[in-house]
């Protein structure tokens, strides 16, 4: 027997529209883990919502991202092999210092590839406008590591072109 703080909740479809079917929450708030919970708008919810247009797009970008840090960090390794196996006086540290070339440390790279996990995780909990500003800012960290690695590749090619 309900009580008198038992409620039923429906919703219905425009003007006088027909019942659909109850929502049962704990709380009384219609909120995204009811939604779920609920067989015809649950469906409609995970078809437009979670697996919609929006999710689609977070998900591309982040795996896009994801790729670009470690195709970045796989060149900054490379570069760094072949520093150390030139011949000695042709890379660092002589045209380093005559270019005032600085080869990046790998922790430009430690921030940019732990946002998109953690933009991943703030996105199960429904947080979309917080996911998209995480993945903003890895896309930025993960500019300005390049551009050290661009920086440091046009300061000590300045040197070798002037030997």
């Amino acid at each position: 027997q309900p009580s008198e703080r038992d409620f039923e909740v429906w919703l219905s479809s425009g003007y006088g529209g027909d019942r659909f079917e109850t929502i049962p929450t704990k709380t009384g708030q219609i909120n995204r883990e009811a939604l779920l919970g609920s067989t015809t708008i649950g469906a409609k919810y995970w078809q437009n919502v979670l697996r919609g247009p929006v999710q689609s797009a977070l998900d591309r970008q982040t795996k896009h991202l994801q790729i670009e840090i470690e195709s970045g960090l796989e060149q900054h390794i490379e570069l760094a092999k072949i520093r150390r196996h030139a011949g000695w006086g042709l890379v660092a540290p002589i045209t380093d210092l005559l270019g005032g070339a600085d080869f990046p440390d790998y922790l430009i790279w430690d921030e940019p590839e732990k946002l998109p996990s953690k933009a991943s995780r703030m996105n199960v909990g429904g947080n979309v406008l917080g996911t998209k500003a995480m993945l903003v800012v890895a896309a930025i960290m993960t500019r300005n590591a390049a551009m050290l690695i661009a920086q440091y590749l046009d300061d000590s090619e300045s040197v070798r072109r002037g030997l």
